[in-house]
């Protein structure tokens, strides 16, 4: 278990955007093959090697590429409109903060 919780350690240095795509399948496929490895500090070491110049790739890749023509850009899952919720439902949350900022600087003119 030791070398599973190397290799996640590593997997922290590709952009969060990957890792929510791809970590948990990385993590699966590595103990899978974890399993059939007798030496496993060496599979380990090798595999954390891979990890470290897969995400300096994407890295690369992320900072130096427009992010209007660039396909490896993965959707930010945080920012997405949740599925189910219609557009009006996703602003309402919007027009409630302008309406409370509205109130409140209609409040400072009357004091």
């Amino acid at each position: 278990m030791a070398c599973a919780r190397v290799y996640s350690a590593a997997l922290r240095l590709y952009p969060a955007d990957y890792r929510l795509r791809f970590a948990a399948e990385m993590r699966a496929t590595f103990r899978e093959a974890l399993a059939e490895r007798r030496q496993r500090v060496r599979f380990t070491i090798a595999e954390c090697g891979s990890v470290v110049l897969g995400a300096g790739r994407e890295w690369l890749c992320k900072l130096t590429a427009d992010p209007a023509t660039r396909g490896r850009r993965l959707p930010d899952c945080r920012m997405m409109r949740p599925v189910g919720v219609t557009p009006l439902e996703w602003g309402a949350g919007l027009e409630w903060i302008e309406d409370d900022e509205d109130d409140i600087s209609s409040r400072g003119a009357e004091d």
